[in-house]
């Protein structure tokens, strides 16, 4: 899997890695991140669309037993 992109900016995929925790043991990732404003911001808006997202899926199965029950 390629971390970064051909910008020099954790790509996409390395970034959702990063919000589950999967690349914390990666140094190259977290030196590119203390360093890069530009990757931090991009972090923390998946992180923030992820927690989103999952509070939605939580919310709808809530629903769906409320209506089954």
């Amino acid at each position: 899997m390629q971390l970064f992109t051909r910008t020099g900016h954790l790509s996409e995929k390395a970034l959702q890695m990063s919000c589950r925790g999967e690349l914390t043991e990666d140094q190259e990732v977290r030196q590119h991140l203390e360093q890069c404003p530009y990757c931090r911001r991009q972090l923390s808006e998946v992180t923030r669309f992820l927690s989103l997202v999952g509070s939605v899926s939580v919310e709808l199965s809530a629903a769906q037993v409320e209506k089954s029950g």
